[in-house]
């Protein structure tokens, strides 16, 4: 597992990520960003920073399940949609 953390220059944190490794493949976990940080492109930048990570260990898969927030920052980073998930939970 690796851990990310994306923080302004004056140190204040503003957004996270986790990169499972398995089986030849990295899977992005919990990418998310704080909502004053929204549409600023943080959420862009970390993700390219775990494939690029990825990338330089000799992986070439990468998967992971997007919410509709995160939706289009995945699309414009170049993964597509194989499938759909449906949570259900009796809590």
């Amino acid at each position: 597992m690796r851990l990310y953390l994306a923080r302004r220059p004056n140190g204040e944190a503003v957004a996270c990520g986790a990169a499972f490794v398995g089986g030849g493949v990295v899977g992005l976990y919990t990418i998310g960003t704080l909502p004053a940080y929204r549409r600023k492109g943080i959420a862009s930048q970390l993700t390219h920073k775990v494939l690029m990570d990825a990338h330089a260990d000799g992986l070439e898969i990468a998967v992971l399940h997007a919410s509709e927030h995160g939706r289009g920052v995945y699309t414009r980073l170049g993964f597509e949609p194989v499938c759909q998930m449906a949570w259900l939970s009796t809590y």
